[in-house]
């Protein structure tokens, strides 16, 4: 009985170094391939944003194959004065990309826009109605701040004489899928594909009104042309392939806080689509159906606030066939 207790215990001792050996080469790997690339407000960013690039991606590249981008918008989970703070978790939120997309041969991209408690309605990270007002250049327009980013990524592996393909893929999870979700809509020209979790308790609605109620930014696009300054681009915006996925048990819901909706707007979802995130999904999938947008709605059983493996599936699914290299 010794023996093969001793011996259970000598297998269970390699599994665990094989795997801590394996960890550290992960962990190795990606910051050997991390780029932080600070801010730079002369080509339209004022935060810094990472980049990641795998060993595979770097080989196809130099083999002339094109590659691509995949974006994940930063969200340090609530409000913070130093800008560390949003670095830490734009560098986790990488290396998170990075193991579950890492061998997708794509460039991992990172903003470490902040979300300050001064400017604590401005949700930089969901991009809310508060970014288009706010006078300070840091939190001003965060998706135009992203693009200048992608443009910056863009530039510079072409300069290597790598060929980059210049729509990218999105993926966002709670605040950052809030972010996606509203990016593409804004920016369906620069969006290959997205991945959409878990949205804030309601994806905004592509359309100016529901049921005889006007539905303004961010609960809808009324006022949407007025703040961008220009048309939407729906044909381009209906092109593009969206994945939106939410669990069964997931009550995270931003509508009712004055800091994701005012509170006219909040009321208007909870009356007119329901009182939880659940209850509002298939309605949000039936506006979506209703203006031909190319978008799958996704509920998952047995899943609360938390990305899942499935979704990670799905969403990896989504990227392939996307690139097409599935």
């Amino acid at each position: 009985m010794r023996a093969r207790f001793n011996g259970t215990v000598r297998i269970l001792l390699v599994v665990l170094v094989v795997l801590l050996g394996f960890s550290v080469l992960l962990g190795l790997n990606f910051f050997y391939r991390l780029d932080f690339i600070p801010a730079d407000a002369a080509s339209g960013f004022h935060s810094p944003y990472y980049q990641y690039l795998s060993w595979s991606a770097a080989r196809k590249a130099n083999r002339g194959e094109a590659i691509h981008v995949l974006v994940i918008p930063n969200n340090s989970g609530g409000v913070h004065d130093d800008p560390e703070v949003h670095r830490r978790f734009a560098l986790v939120q990488a290396f998170l990309g990075h193991l579950a997309f890492g061998d997708l041969d794509v460039l991992i991209l990172v903003p470490a826009i902040p979300r300050t408690s001064q400017d604590w309605e401005v949700y930089t990270h969901a991009l809310d109605l508060d970014v288009f007002t706010t006078t300070n250049p840091e939190l001003h327009r965060p998706d135009l701040q992203l693009v200048s980013m992608i443009d910056d990524a863009l530039e510079r592996l072409t300069n290597s004489g790598w060929v980059v393909r210049p729509q990218v893929l999105l993926f966002g999870f709670s605040a950052s899928g809030m972010f996606a979700n509203r990016f593409t809509l804004i920016h369906p020209d620069r969006v290959l594909a997205v991945s959409i979790g878990s949205p804030g308790g309601w994806p905004i609605a592509p359309v100016e009104s529901w049921q005889g109620h006007a539905l303004r930014y961010p609960v809808g696009v009324a006022d949407l042309p007025y703040l961008l300054r220009r048309e939407l681009q729906t044909a381009s915006y209906n092109r593009v392939p969206q994945l939106f996925w939410l669990g069964e048990n997931d009550t995270n819901d931003s509508v009712p806080s004055r800091d994701g909706y005012a509170p006219e707007d909040a009321e208007l979802v909870l009356s007119l689509f329901g009182q939880r995130p659940v209850d509002r999904w298939p309605i949000a999938a039936e506006i979506y159906r209703s203006v031909g947008a190319n978008a799958v709605f996704h509920l998952y059983p047995n899943l609360a606030h938390r990305p899942s493996l499935r979704a990670l599936r799905d969403t990896r699914t989504l990227f392939r066939q996307a690139m097409g290299t599935d």
